[in-house]
């Protein structure tokens, strides 16, 4: 038996949950999340405001539990997206530009380690 309530939920943990993707008023949010025993979670053909982009994250085992290790995106739309760090209110350029046909690496330990945060914004450039 199958009943439309049980796939949104489904719906749901695979884009709210994990990923942990928030829709905000400045752009997309996320802050990755791995399930145990899960090595990498991909999130292909995302489509937000006209952004066309596919997410890949790595994830590995720590004594803190199933972490993202590294977040990779790339972008399929033509309007350039910039990528930021959030901590709290407070937001910060990575440098990174996701622009058609490129592909950006972030590596979530590093900025774990040196900013206490995997707080990702992805939005259209200004």
């Amino acid at each position: 038996m199958n009943f439309i309530t049980g796939a949104g939920g489904f719906l749901q943990t695979m884009i709210n949950g994990y990923p942990g993707f928030r829709i905000t008023e400045n752009g997309l949010l996320f802050n990755p999340r791995c399930p145990e025993g899960a090595t990498y979670i991909k999130m292909r053909q995302l489509h937000y405001l006209n952004l066309h982009f596919n997410v890949f994250f790595s994830c590995e085992s720590s004594s803190k539990g199933n972490l993202a290790s590294k977040v990779t995106i790339e972008s399929s739309g033509k309007l350039p997206l910039s990528l930021r760090l959030m901590k709290g209110e407070l937001s910060m350029s990575l440098g990174k530009r996701v622009v058609e046909g490129k592909v950006v690496e972030i590596d979530l330990n590093h900025l774990r380690a040196k900013y206490g945060s995997t707080m990702l914004l992805l939005s259209k450039e200004m």
